[in-house]
């Protein structure tokens, strides 16, 4: 519809994902594994959004994040 956007927001890999994932310490092996891969289904549908971000760098994902949702409000 016209007044939605889509957005993706994208890990630099799976492994990356399961690095901070597994950093942050709040995740079982079992929840891990279930959030990984329900991550790497989610990822083949990023196409289908109207954007994607690439969280890299968590302060310019956030920008860019930010200045889309901005810029869809104001049209």
């Amino acid at each position: 519809p016209d007044q939605t956007i889509t957005i993706f927001i994208k890990p630099p890999s799976l492994a990356t994902l399961k690095q901070r994932l597994t950093n942050r310490e709040t995740e079982s092996t079992e929840t891990l594994k279930m959030r990984l891969d329900k991550a790497e289904n989610e990822m083949k549908l990023a196409p289908k959004f109207q954007h994607i971000v690439h969280n890299n760098i968590l302060s310019e994902a956030g920008a860019e994040l930010e200045e889309l949702v901005t810029q869809f409000i104001k049209s």
